[in-house]
């Protein structure tokens, strides 16, 4: 923007003091304030924007300066699961979530949190180390229908959540699904994983952004008694909960 030789002219307008020693600054062409210029250069901090897309710009007699643009984007809430023990997540308590199942009324059910290798060529990043495994099975000894649901209750709402993951089951899976639910348990958003081939390493994501209704993630399995083993797994990883 081109200066002036003139320094200290005040004019008024609508309450506003302009002098040809400020730039006026605009975010998205509403003005934010005035800036000193000094020996043609200026600054002016800025807080507290609001999340999404921001252009700022330097208005100064009638000249524009060229757009600083960006994003602002709501903080990540992220689980990877590396500092919490193997074991049971009957006892592994996190941070962002609790974890509820009814897998205790359902021998040959279960859930823990282990390091394990993921073999698969198409493994994503965040599929590697620590994982939360849950999984529903049959044996020999008893084949009779199973089902199994894991609840992820959060403690605060989200928008979206996302996750990486790895499928696997065999022989009869009647139901393998996620549901992105609200607190009244209100399904927003799903996704049915029996759709996928056994093995198949995916990143998904549930909810709309800006909706902040998601309080839980709810894992449902269910066996079929057709064979005497079967079984179902989600290889979980990298939660990440976006407000």
């Amino acid at each position: 923007m081109s200066n002036s030789s003139r320094t200290n002219t005040n004019t008024q307008d609508a309450g506003q003091v302009e002098t040809l020693d400020q730039v006026e600054v605009l975010d998205n062409g509403v003005r934010l304030g005035w800036a000193d210029l000094v020996n043609g250069q200026w600054s002016y901090p800025v807080s507290g924007l609001s999340v999404g897309g921001h252009s700022l710009t330097g208005r100064y007699m009638g000249e524009i300066s060229p757009p600083w643009t960006f994003i602002i984007a709501d903080k990540v809430d992220v689980d990877d699961f590396e500092d919490a023990p193997e074991g049971s997540f009957f006892w592994l308590p996190r941070p962002l979530y609790q974890i509820i199942g009814s897998y205790e009324e359902t021998p040959g059910s279960w859930g823990f949190n282990t390091k394990e290798i993921v073999d698969h060529p198409e493994v994503l990043p965040g599929i590697a180390g620590k994982k939360l495994i849950v999984g529903i099975r049959t044996n020999l000894n008893n084949s009779a229908l199973r089902t199994l649901e894991i609840d992820l209750i959060f403690n605060a709402s989200y928008s979206v959540v996302s996750f990486a993951c790895q499928l696997y089951y065999y022989r009869a899976v009647a139901d393998h699904r996620v549901d992105a639910m609200t607190e009244q348990d209100v399904v927003v958003a799903s996704e049915d994983f029996t759709r996928w081939p056994s093995d198949t390493v995916r990143d998904f994501t549930l909810g709309v952004r800006g909706s902040k209704i998601i309080k839980k993630l709810r894992f449902k399995m269910s066996i079929s008694p057709q064979d005497a083993i079967s079984g179902a797994q989600v290889k979980l990883d990298n939660l990440r909960m976006t407000p």
